[in-house]
């Protein structure tokens, strides 16, 4: 196997099946993503005036926001690397399990809002190159 390759490809059914599981945790990512945006507004907010007396405390506050956010979020990440799953927009909630067609890598494509697992594109392509599958 190439070392660009996947070490696993899933099948139609097997991303299917994990639907479920990474359903939540893609929301909660979702949800984490916004938190961690706000908490960086509300720091760069501050900015400007951390030199009055308890801007500093609660620009301390936001960081520590950010940090945890920041490593929630990685966390979340690494479980979908661990599976071999690609994080391709968390805001959009989009990811990609490789998969094989035709004898080369490809990606089944799965978008949040979408019911089940229903698309595929070339590696080479993203989003856009989706088309749907034909079983």
């Amino acid at each position: 196997m190439d070392h660009d390759e996947p070490a696993f490809l899933y099948t139609v059914q097997q991303a299917r099946d994990l639907i479920p599981e990474l359903r939540p945790l893609i929301a909660a990512m979702q949800l984490e993503r916004r938190r961690l945006q706000d908490e960086v507004d509300r720091l760069n907010d501050l900015t400007p005036a951390m030199q009055q007396n308890g801007h500093a405390v609660r620009a301390a506050n936001h960081e520590r926001m950010i940090l945890e956010f920041s490593e929630s979020l990685r966390e979340k990440l690494d479980q979908f690397d661990m599976m071999g799953i690609d994080v391709k927009d968390i805001e959009h909630g989009i990811i990609d399990f490789p998969s094989e067609r035709d004898g080369r890598v490809v990606y089944l494509c799965w978008h949040v809002e979408e019911e089940t697992v229903s698309y595929w594109h070339e590696v080479h392509e993203g989003y856009q190159g989706r088309q749907p599958l034909d079983e």
